[in-house]
């Protein structure tokens, strides 16, 4: 990335914390960008969940046999 890019988003950051990445909003606290980071890995987690349970319930529906072996 060219170093005018990073200058313009360091720039943006000031007034504009939430459209930008974490990695250019330096004035953020800590704490505030690992909530941030939480609140992402949470989200990514309980989507995996819901489309495991998904493919279990699929599995079920075409193949009743072998789930109620297990």
């Amino acid at each position: 990335m060219a170093a005018s890019t990073v200058h313009k988003i360091m720039k943006k950051a000031k007034y504009h914390p939430y459209k930008v990445p974490l990695a250019f909003a330096p004035e953020q606290s800590l704490a505030h960008r690992r909530a941030r980071f939480y609140c992402f890995l949470s989200a990514i987690i309980s989507i995996r969940f819901y489309y495991a349970s998904e493919a279990r319930s699929l599995i079920k529906i075409t193949h009743p046999k072998a789930s109620s072996a297990n």
